[in-house]
């Protein structure tokens, strides 16, 4: 499932482990499925 647009002014891109993309994706994953398609959502880093 792809659900992010990348790129724009102030991205900031870091190497992520391939064990930590999958888990993050997962989690994203469990908590958007139920969303209608093309729902926007915002994730913030804290």
């Amino acid at each position: 499932m792809t659900f992010c647009g990348e790129g724009g002014t102030g991205v900031e891109i870091e190497y992520a482990k391939p064990a930590d993309n999958r888990s993050t994706g997962s989690l994203i994953s469990y908590h958007v499925d139920q969303l209608p398609s093309g729902t926007k959502v915002l994730i913030q880093i804290k």
